[in-house]
């Protein structure tokens, strides 16, 4: 488990002698067979079928379910997930602040951490992921409000009491998780308060990204693409992503993540870790659906860990997603890849 290895036991009296304590076990369970892979990402236990009916040899099939169940377990817990809980890793003091704005906005203190849906207030949110994005210079209210909602017509002095509402409801609730101020009031207007550690999965993923090109070696290269591709977990601030001010980075980081996976799922490929693939594959489609170079790369995967027939599904899969054109393309990608019979997976 510790070494991420997947288990396949065809059948269970292979291992009477050899361990006659687990042969019990699946003899108590009523196990003739079983299938088992570690629950990642740091697993704890394993994801195990009893008595598999078919792919017997092949764990791989499994392997991308237990990644599947894992995200949407993930997924489940933060929305039933109503109280504070603590963010480690980059947050080791009462000044650290950690910002996500891949998906939805986080906010993580030592304290805790508030979801967007904490701050009950759509507007509030706004402002503030306006000025943390823009953080070089101190806004005024008017700049703020103009910048994002350009449509409304309304007096300098309802702009500005509008902003200085949405800021102070914003301190009331970030009050929950921090002693000190993250956004503060000067003579120029609201900036971040530079006194505070703060850090964004951003700016997290361009540096990541900056020391992957620097990076003097390919496995070296690799992790780091990893750790970013993990950091995206859907558009910058997704409640927003189709508004206008914010919509070129929406773009900008979209096309970032799309580079970057592809480039990663390439470069494990060449060291032949199909396992790997897999998964990151899942991860691009997941957020790209209509990424074809991750369903390419998906569908050679699996051939290669040995299954055709989940790979013959996952391309019809791509079909039924892809355009006609682009289906087309995915088709000439296959049919030029050395080791995988497009005629086998089409028939």
């Amino acid at each position: 488990m510790q070494h991420g290895k997947n288990i396949v036991i065809p059948d269970v009296d292979i291992i009477k002698d050899q361990n006659p304590k687990e042969y019990a076990v699946y003899k108590r369970l009523l196990a003739q067979s079983l299938i088992a892979v570690p629950f990642m990402p740091k697993p704890t236990g394993f994801l195990v079928i009893r008595n598999p009916s078919r792919y017997l040899e092949r764990s791989s099939m499994l392997s991308a379910l237990a990644y599947v169940l894992q995200r949407a377990m993930a997924q489940q817990k933060m929305i039933e997930s109503a109280k504070l809980a603590p963010m480690p890793d980059l947050v080791q003091s009462n000044k650290d602040v950690a910002i996500n704005f891949f998906g939805d906005m986080e906010i993580c203190t030592r304290k805790g951490v508030l979801s967007e849906r904490f701050f009950n207030s759509p507007k509030s949110s706004r402002v503030v992921t306006y000025i943390i994005l823009n953080p070089k210079t101190a806004h005024p209210p008017l700049e703020i409000y103009h910048a994002l909602w350009p449509e409304e017509c309304v007096e300098p002095e309802v702009a500005s009491r509008n902003i200085r509402g949405y800021i102070y409801r914003f301190r009331q609730t970030f009050s929950l998780i921090c002693d000190f101020p993250l956004i503060e009031s000067t003579p120029s207007g609201y900036r971040l308060n530079p006194n505070l550690n703060i850090i964004t999965d951003v700016q997290q993923f361009d540096r990541l990204i900056d020391g992957a090109r620097q990076a003097t070696s390919v496995v070296q290269k690799i992790n780091l693409m990893k750790k970013a591709v993990m950091l995206y977990r859907g558009p910058i601030f997704r409640g927003a992503e189709d508004e206008h001010w914010i919509i070129s980075q929406v773009s900008l980081y979209r096309l970032r993540y799309v580079s970057l996976i592809n480039e990663l799922l390439s470069s494990l490929s060449e060291i032949r870790d199909y396992s790997c693939v897999q998964r990151y594959a899942l991860h691009a489609i997941e957020f790209m659906p209509a990424n074809l170079r991750a369903h390419y790369w998906l569908i050679v995967s699996t051939y290669q860990l040995g299954s055709l027939d989940l790979a013959k599904h996952q391309l019809c899969h791509a079909k039924d997603i892809l355009t006609s054109e682009e289906f087309s393309i995915l088709e000439d990608y296959l049919r030029k890849e050395d080791g995988v019979p497009l005629e086998k997976l089409i028939r």
